[in-house]
């Protein structure tokens, strides 16, 4: 494929070419144009100067230029010959004023003229000039012309093809860094001598290095926290295991199958939130539909019913009428399971959860409220991070709260930890823009 200099000068250089051509024909005909009417003139004045000039005088040889080239023929108004600068010149005496185009005589080597007729005072004067040579001055004249206009347009050539390659040096300079680097050199690219247009886009381009720097460092952190977190359930299930096949009797047996279960539970879960997160981080969230947010936080206390009942907990809905926003409902839905879950696990038992959603101005706003021990203001912000554990939490992966502030700002929003306006506990709360 061609490429853009190529493009651009090729076009350049016809399109100026073109010109070039037009206006030097243009030149040259008004060149000629110029020169024959100025000829027309000279032939004129010469024939006004000599029609009172007395042809029997001598002296009259002192009248003829060679270097005019002109030809001079006079009558008077009888018909007779008075004068004749040549006496191969043979002139019409019945040549109508003014100026026409007659031959110098009727042999075949005949001379094609521009003749001047003036008849006054009794005379005429007929001045000719050949046609052959008047049309080599105009031609003369013109080649003058073109010259100029022809190193000119060299000149504009060599330019053009100057400035494009320098002008697109950027780009090449560009096309060049990136072909030095590698899938890991995602620094940004600098070229101080890029112009403005290609400045927007070297902005762009280092964002989105910087974009996917950052996503490669938040993936190999995820991978290696995955693999150490993935390290301990992994060795309890392999030991639950040797004690299931080394147990003395079945009492012991079955003691550890329990524990056992326990673990694989516990794996099973680890690996979804694993799962879970890396899709909501890896979604682009654009295939978004309008979710009615009061429904989804039903059916997520319906399903967390059952665990609740377990810890003899009270699960409550607080809303007034329906709340819309667009959204990726399977992501909500696990923004809601991990921050009810979360309350369910770290409450105490025979407390109550409440999840509010209300409307306003500024959007739909979901809280999830609960009645444990809260946690302190320093450490909020490290809590929504991957794997943060607080200190005497109960057992889990840590990843509860980030699956949930992930899922929120995939969405615009923000998970905010806070404690509640009036007794202990801990409020999640997420403010969502309104749907459409």
């Amino acid at each position: 494929m061609r490429s853009i200099e190529s493009r651009i000068k090729w076009r350049l250089l016809l399109g100026s070419l073109g010109l070039s051509a037009v206006l030097g024909l243009t030149a040259w005909w008004w060149v000629g144009r110029q020169v024959r009417d100025l000829l027309d003139y000279q032939l004129e004045q010469v024939a006004r100067t000599l029609v009172d000039h007395d042809f029997a005088r001598a002296g009259m040889a002192s009248q003829e230029d060679p270097a005019m080239h002109l030809a001079v023929v006079a009558w008077d108004d009888t018909g007779r010959l008075l004068y004749r600068s040549s006496p191969e010149l043979e002139l019409r005496f019945d040549a109508p004023p003014g100026f026409s185009r007659m031959d110098s005589g009727s042999q075949p080597d005949a001379v094609t003229l521009r003749v001047f007729t003036l008849r006054s005072g009794g005379r005429v004067i007929q001045v000719a000039q050949p046609l052959s040579l008047r049309q080599e001055l105009a031609r003369e004249a013109g080649l003058e012309i073109l010259a100029p206009a022809l190193a000119g347009l060299a000149a504009l050539s060599l330019l053009i093809v100057v400035t494009v390659r320098r002008s697109l040096a950027p780009l090449r300079d560009l096309g060049e860094e990136l072909t030095r680097r590698d899938a890991q050199s995602l620094a940004p690219i600098e070229l101080p001598q890029a112009p403005g247009e290609l400045q927007g886009a070297l902005t762009t381009l280092n964002a989105l290095l910087e974009r996917l720097q950052a996503s490669l460092t938040l993936h190999r952190q995820f991978i290696a926290d995955a693999a150490h977190e993935l390290r301990t359930p992994l060795a309890a299930v392999r030991v639950q295991a040797d004690n299931v096949a080394h147990a003395a009797d079945a009492q012991q047996r079955e003691a550890a199958m329990t524990q056992l279960r326990g673990g694989i539970e516990r794996l099973q879960r680890l690996v979804e939130q694993l799962l879970e997160l890396a899709r909501i981080e890896s979604s682009s969230m654009q295939r978004r539909t309008r979710v009615e947010l009061v429904q989804l936080a039903r059916d997520c206390l319906v399903d967390l019913a059952a665990q609740a009942a377990v810890r003899r907990m009270e699960l409550a809905l607080d809303s007034r009428g329906e709340h819309w926003i667009d959204a990726d409902p399977r992501a909500i839905r696990s923004l809601l399971d991990n921050l009810v879950g979360n309350a369910l696990k770290h409450a105490p038992a025979g407390t109550g959860i409440v999840v509010t959603i209300s409307g306003g101005p500024g959007g739909v706003a979901l809280s999830v409220r609960d009645h444990g021990p809260g946690i302190d203001p320093g450490l909020r912000e490290r809590m929504l991070e991957r794997f943060h554990r607080g200190e005497g939490a109960a057992p889990g992966s840590g990843l509860g709260l980030a699956i949930a502030a992930e899922a929120a700002r995939r969405h615009g929003a923000r998970l905010e930890l806070r404690a509640p306006e009036n007794g202990p506990g801990l409020e999640a709360r997420v403010l969502f823009a309104a749907g459409r």
